[in-house]
């Protein structure tokens, strides 16, 4: 059996709760993402970590995320602020399963039809929660009506793998 793409960090995100949002950088979709303000120290404890970004996310008004593997991304560590009583689902592609292109972006890595995919497992964060992802995984968000704002602090790597990160955090909070 595959184990999950995500994992729950003991990290208590009470300090991190200081970050403010700066200026917004980009949006993609229902997601916007912003600078972070100041280093407090809770951030840069987690610079050790060795992040290619630490950035701001915001997601506001009634979107879904539809299956999708992140362009640039592959692992995630999100300090949720706000959950939003999103779930994230993680999924596997079935054989013959053709990607679609979200307009403006370089390569095809979203899935509309869960027909084409296999579930694996999922995780729904509370506030306070912590979550490494491994993001090059396809994963989606499912929010319930009424849809809530969510709001995390996202650390994020580009070549460093989920294993990697989650050894480097065992050796953090521990």
């Amino acid at each position: 059996m595959q184990s999950p793409p995500f994992a729950k960090i003991p990290y208590d995100i009470s300090l991190v709760n200081m970050v403010r949002k700066g200026a917004h950088f980009m949006t993609y979709g229902a997601i916007s993402y912003y600078r972070v303000l100041g280093k407090p120290p809770p951030l840069e404890h987690l610079r050790v970590l060795l992040p290619d970004a630490i950035r701001y996310v915001e997601i506001i008004g009634n979107d879904q995320v539809s299956p999708h593997r992140d362009h640039t991304t592959i692992t995630a560590l999100n300090c949720y602020f706000q959950s939003g009583d999103a779930t994230t689902n993680f999924w596997n592609v079935r054989e013959g399963a053709v990607p679609i292109r979200f307009p403006g972006a370089a390569t095809s890595n979203i899935y509309k039809n869960e027909k084409d995919l296999d579930f694996i497992d999922s995780f729904t964060a509370a506030d306070g929660d912590t979550y490494l992802l491994d993001v090059s995984q396809i994963h989606s968000v499912v929010r319930k009506p009424p849809m809530k704002p969510r709001r995390f602090i996202q650390l994020s790597w580009r070549r460093t793998t989920f294993d990697e990160v989650l050894q480097r955090l065992k050796q953090v909070t521990t």
